[in-house]
């Protein structure tokens, strides 16, 4: 359920058993490659099968997530702004929701489309915004939908709430963009300093196994790994 929902979250197309088939065969099939084919050490094969077929497929699906958060949050305030309009203009907010999924691009009108979906199954809008919430793992998309929530059970200006959480929401965004642009030099020096020891003991196992094997197997060269 939880590869599901990262699957999802990714707008990748695949189901959970998909993804999970892909991944074991990626594992078995770098292996064969290694250890048959290069005729290098198991011990070998077996941690790079797992890095490269398991580790770096499951990053490059949190990096996809995080993009298309990233793009959510883009368009959010839009969406929240349409939604506004929809209320001034008379429609009930569950039919400023469904205008929201016909109206605007991905990755908003998928979110709202769920969410329009679910409702004409029956199930009521804060159930359907709570577990539409629960999935994006957002903290805006959560302030939407307790401003919604909260003003249905005690009443208020709905589009002046939202509004005003348009505004935050858009500033928000900004500022974080702003802090990402300014620290976006340091956080990639220390990604690529904190990985070289292990790109270059990655290296150094393949082209020679042995060399490495001191460090792991004489009492000394534990000593000096230490």
């Amino acid at each position: 359920k939880r590869i599901g929902i990262l699957l999802e979250n990714a707008g990748v197309k695949m189901t959970p058993k998909q993804f999970i088939l892909r991944r074991v065969v990626s594992v078995i099939v770098i292996i064969f490659v290694i250890a048959v084919i290069l005729k290098k050490s198991i011990l070998l094969a077996v941690p790079v099968a797992i890095v490269l077929g398991v580790l770096v497929p499951f990053k490059l699906l949190k990096r996809k997530i995080n993009n298309q958060a990233q793009a959510f949050l883009r368009s959010f305030p839009e969406a929240i702004d349409l939604i506004v309009r929809g209320l001034r203009s008379g429609l009930p907010v569950s039919e400023s929701v469904v205008q929201v999924s016909t109206e605007l691009p991905e990755p908003i009108s998928s979110v709202f489309t769920n969410i329009s979906n679910t409702m004409k199954l029956g199930v009521p809008l804060e159930k359907a915004l709570m577990e539409t919430a629960k999935k994006l793992e957002l903290r805006e998309f959560h302030f939407f939908t307790t401003s919604i929530i909260l003003q249905r059970e005690t009443g208020g200006n709905l589009s002046e709430i939202l509004n005003n959480l348009s505004d935050v929401l858009r500033s928000r965004f900004m500022m974080k963009m702003k802090i990402h642009a300014l620290t976006s030099e340091a956080r990639a020096s220390a990604v690529i300093i904190g990985s070289l020891p292990f790109i270059v003991s990655g290296a150094v196992m393949f082209l020679s196994p042995k060399y490495l094997l001191p460090l792991i197997d004489e009492e000394g060269g534990n000593q000096a790994a230490d």
